[in-house]
């Protein structure tokens, strides 16, 4: 048996006898960034949904694939460089809101809430005027403080009559 040719050089090394194949190079895998990786070592891949590529002897590239959960929006977008598809808008106390959506707000001095482009939450702020009084009360729910006073959770107006129970 003669060992001349370049057929019967492969047949020995994928026999696992590389000792007897003089003059070749080992097996590599050429990469799609045109370099040579040898057996079992990594290779990059432009795809960012394979990782862990890797050369192999038999299958040349080999590389798992990314699993990707489904996003909680019904339109997600894929992004360039990213595998999975993202959602473009807000979440909020578990909730999503696409961009441009109308988003509730527990602050009464916010108005007209609504999701932006940025993936956060904007609103009006309501700006309020100097109280008229020295002391003024801010009611839950409300934003702007008022002049007068509270009496077991029930608020009087300044002007206003008022019958309060004494001991």
């Amino acid at each position: 048996m003669g060992f001349n040719s370049a057929k019967n050089c492969l047949a020995l090394f994928l026999a696992v006898l590389p000792m007897f194949c003089r003059g070749l190079s080992p097996p590599e895998c050429l990469g799609e960034d045109g370099q040579y990786y040898a057996i079992g070592e990594l290779v990059p891949s432009s795809n960012p949904c394979e990782v862990n590529c890797i050369c192999r002897l038999l299958n040349g590239i080999e590389c798992s694939f990314m699993d990707c959960a489904f996003p909680p929006c019904g339109n997600p977008i894929t992004i360039k460089g990213r595998c999975c598809p993202v959602c473009v808008g807000c979440e909020q106390d578990g909730v999503f809101y696409n961009t441009g959506d109308e988003m509730p707000s527990d602050n009464p001095c916010e108005t007209n809430c609504y999701c932006a482009e940025d993936g956060l939450r904007a609103c009006a702020t309501m700006d309020c005027p100097q109280a008229p009084c020295e002391n003024p009360i801010y009611l839950v729910g409300e934003c702007c403080p008022r002049c007068g006073c509270q009496q077991n959770g029930q608020f009087y107006s300044i002007g206003k009559a008022a019958s309060f129970l004494f001991p």
